[in-house]
């Protein structure tokens, strides 16, 4: 009995310890996975911007992008409402930057425009009371080249 009110809390620690650390690894990769897959949706978003242009965006067309490809991130659909759950306590889309290069090809004048997304969701561990680890944020960016069919 003595062995075991010894050892009992430094198995319990250690077995904690293991499943907050694969929640958080598991709410990492459904955040990359979400980033990942809203900057695909921005980037074949149809006439979205002009290539011939330095990619500069659609004014009629990117916001409503934008705020589908947030919602998807969010809630895993482009028409949320305010009763949908979301997909991670405190998930947000941080970011969505557009980038410019030039393709190198003489023969072809067009720009290569870069998508990136960068997206953060607060982990908020099971156990915080007990051995006082805090919620922290998880963060994820993603980048795809824009095609926009």
């Amino acid at each position: 009995m003595v062995e075991l009110a010894l050892v009992l809390p430094l198995l319990l620690g250690i077995f904690f310890g293991i499943v907050e650390l694969g929640r958080a690894l598991y709410q990492q990769n459904m955040l990359a996975k979400g980033v990942a897959n809203t900057a695909r949706m921005l980037a074949r978003t149809y006439q979205g911007m002009d290539m011939d242009n330095a990619c500069v965006v659609n004014a009629a067309v990117w916001p409503a992008a934008v705020l589908a490809a947030e919602n998807y991130l969010r809630f895993g659909s482009t028409d949320a409402d305010e009763d949908a759950q979301p997909r991670l306590a405190g998930i947000q889309l941080q970011a969505v930057e557009i980038s410019a290069y030039r393709n190198d090809d003489s023969a072809v004048a067009d720009y290569i425009c870069s998508i990136r997304v960068t997206g953060q969701a607060q982990f908020v561990p099971v156990v915080s009371d007990v051995f006082g680890i805090g919620a922290f944020n998880l963060q994820a960016s993603a980048e795809e080249r824009y095609i926009g069919e």
